[in-house]
């Protein structure tokens, strides 16, 4: 009898160490992970805050581009009026050369 309890004393004693070693092993697995995990959040939030400011930039440079485009699209309209004054103003031109001439004959 004491053989067998001295037998189940040691597989309790050997499975004990067994359940510690492997209970060490997953706490420091546990804590790698978790240090990964928060490594990998901070990079997450370096990452939505580079993302955020690429946003914002890119939203910058569509607002400068309309502003760009608007003030070229109002110059090509002031040229525009200015050409067609310019043209009424020579047809009229024109025509008091063409008046002047027809009175000299």
């Amino acid at each position: 009898p004491e053989g067998g309890s001295l037998m189940s004393g040691l597989a309790l004693t050997t499975s004990i160490s067994r359940l510690v070693s492997e209970n060490d092993t997953m706490k420091r697995d546990l804590q790698d992970k978790d240090t990964k995990i928060m490594s990998l959040k901070e990079k997450l939030a370096e990452i939505r805050k580079k993302n955020e400011a690429y946003m914002q930039e890119a939203q910058q440079l569509l607002d400068e581009k309309k502003t760009i485009a608007s003030q070229a699209n109002e110059s090509r309209l002031d040229l525009e009026k200015e050409v067609a004054r310019l043209r009424e103003q020579l047809a009229r031109s024109n025509t008091e050369r063409d008046d002047s001439a027809r009175h000299l004959l």
